[in-house]
């Protein structure tokens, strides 16, 4: 479970708990949030929490991870791709002119890459045995139907979905699944980028009622590693309600939000 310090990946990590699972839980700690909370959330829950300070930049500690999960487990399960930057937060709408350079280092030098090396190095830990889930996290789906607000996060969130259907092809014949979950509007994702409802006349109760919780997300990822016919949906790119409905399960408020494109 990469990138579960706090916000979504930790709700990912929470659920996962509950459901009994080992989760190695990587990200780089900080004041606020550290991955050693998030793994005691995880025990807490009733799984095994295994918190690992990484940093997904450094190719090395990114490999000791697998590398221990090998010697511990001999195979893995399940893998989170959740690390993510998303660069400066000024200017996020601005044209492509001015769109910062460092935007596009942070969610392609350290988001997309991130996800494409914590990939490489899970993949044998699931072909040899024949079976595991790969799932890649984003907040919108990269499809051509909507454009994100500025060329960059459009572009990384098309390359998310590109990755997990190159990997279904890939993959078609070793019983490993790959697929793209985007997330609608979390509290957490927006929260963290400084978003303050009250500025664009929107209440605290007014966005609770709009947004859905990383619970969702967590679930929606739970119900497809239990489902022993996921691999129909390799390659796909779903959304967590969707999931909700297909699946039969809520966000934490029992309800189960629709997806309004985001434009």
């Amino acid at each position: 479970m990469t990138g579960a310090s706090y916000g979504v990946g930790r709700g990912i990590a929470e659920v996962l708990g509950t459901c009994g699972a080992t989760v190695y839980v990587t990200g780089r700690s900080s004041r606020h949030w550290t991955v050693e909370e998030t793994a005691e959330l995880v025990s807490g829950r009733g799984g095994t929490g295994v918190p690992m300070r990484v940093d997904h930049t450094d190719d090395g500690q990114v490999a000791a991870v697998f590398a221990r999960v090998r010697q511990e487990h001999g195979g893995l399960d399940l893998l989170v791709n959740n690390v993510w930057q998303w660069g400066p937060a000024d200017g996020y709408e601005s044209p492509t002119s001015d769109q910062p350079l460092e935007r596009w280092d942070a969610m392609f030098g350290v988001g997309v890459r991130s996800h494409f090396v914590a990939t490489r190095l899970a993949l044998p830990l699931m072909v040899e045995r024949g079976r595991g889930l790969i799932t890649f996290t984003q907040e919108r789906p990269g499809d051509d139907a909507r454009f994100l607000q500025n060329i960059v996060v459009d572009a990384a969130a098309a390359t998310m979905q590109r990755m997990a259907q190159y990997l279904a092809e890939e993959l078609r014949t070793s019983g490993v699944t790959a697929v793209l979950v985007y997330l609608g509007w979390v509290r957490t994702v927006n929260m963290g980028m400084g978003f303050d409802p009250g500025a664009v006349g929107m209440t605290d109760e007014e966005l609770v009622a709009v947004t859905q919780s990383p619970a969702l997300v967590g679930r929606a990822i739970a119900m497809l590693a239990a489902d022993p016919d996921v691999g129909r949906l390799t390659g796909r790119t779903l959304y967590a309600g969707d999931l909700a409905r297909e699946y039969g399960f809520t966000d934490v408020d029992g309800r189960i939000p629709r997806y309004e494109g985001g434009e």
